[in-house]
């Protein structure tokens, strides 16, 4: 099964705010649309497909996804 086809549990996008810089590429990079920007940073808005390039494009390494 190619990722992020299917996935059987809820998946969570974690943000380390520490590092993030809210610089915008991951909610861009998501086909999902489930990332947005606001004034707390980036925050999950929508499932996630689990296909992590909103991971492999963080410049900062800011970005987990998570099974829950």
């Amino acid at each position: 099964m190619p990722k992020g086809e299917f996935m059987s549990a809820e998946l969570k996008i974690a943000v380390d705010s520490m590092k993030c810089i809210p610089c915008g590429v991951c909610v861009l990079i998501c086909p999902k649309d489930a990332l947005m920007i606001n004034e707390r940073g980036v925050e999950q808005i929508k499932g996630c497909n689990g296909c992590e390039l909103c991971v492999k494009y963080c410049p900062l390494v800011a970005i987990e996804v998570k099974k829950e």
